[in-house]
């Protein structure tokens, strides 16, 4: 089965990435161009290129590292602070003025060793089902911490309707979506992402009161040590 699946998502990302590709090129040429263009313009304007640029090239890194994953390249890890991840995610992430992130990181750093683009690929899955499960406006917490064992846990909850049970068993299944948008591929990403990981992604959720789900990685210690 599982087998099954990469050859769909291969199939499927290597026509998407090609018609993604392109249209993420025109925008930084054109932001960058724009960048050389204008030297003196305004703080703000500056800001908000840098920003097009910057999110745009994440953006062109998440769409090689989802072809790199179907093709079963192993992820290129480094250490680094979930923090920082987190931050990415929610940068690159379309969040609407309707809705809230509350962050709750500690001060002291959590360090994992992991493939930051597809750390980024689950985040943005992630907070992506968060905000269309809450059609759009309401509350996610977002929290990290070590959790039992030495694992870094990140948490993000949702204020939606919530799963049911059932749907709840069947939600990191290809093709399983209980919204009418997207083709139910982005869990099954997600989760084949954290086995490559030895992480663990879980999801908890009761009708009526949001659905949350637990990212699991093993921390490691600033020496490079597992911990």
């Amino acid at each position: 089965v599982r087998t099954e699946r990469l050859v769909v998502l291969g199939k499927l990302s290597s026509g998407i990435a090609h018609e993604i590709r392109n249209p993420l090129g025109v925008i930084d040429s054109s932001a960058y161009y724009l960048k050389k263009k204008h030297k003196d313009a305004d703080e703000k304007t500056m800001t908000h290129l840098n920003r097009i640029i910057k999110q745009t090239r994440i953006s062109t890194d998440i769409v090689q590292s989802l072809q790199d994953l179907t093709r079963m390249k192993e992820p290129q890890k480094a250490r680094m602070d979930i923090a920082d991840v987190i931050e990415d995610g929610i940068n690159v992430c379309i969040i609407p003025q309707t809705v809230k992130i509350i962050e709750k990181v500690p001060k002291d750093k959590l360090f994992v060793d992991a493939d930051g683009r597809q750390l980024l690929i689950v985040f943005n899955n992630i907070l992506n089902n968060a905000v269309q499960a809450m059609d759009n406006k309401g509350t996610i917490w977002v929290t990290a911490d070590r959790g039992s064992n030495n694992w870094v846990e990140v948490s993000f909850k949702d204020s939606g309707p919530g799963i049911t049970s059932g749907d709840l068993k069947k939600i990191f299944q290809s093709f399983f979506g209980t919204k009418a948008k997207g083709l139910g591929f982005g869990l099954t990403i997600c989760q084949m992402i954290m086995e490559k990981h030895g992480g663990e992604i879980e999801a908890q959720s009761e009708l009526g009161k949001g659905t949350t789900f637990i990212v699991r990685l093993p921390s490691i210690k600033a020496n490079n040590e597992r911990s």
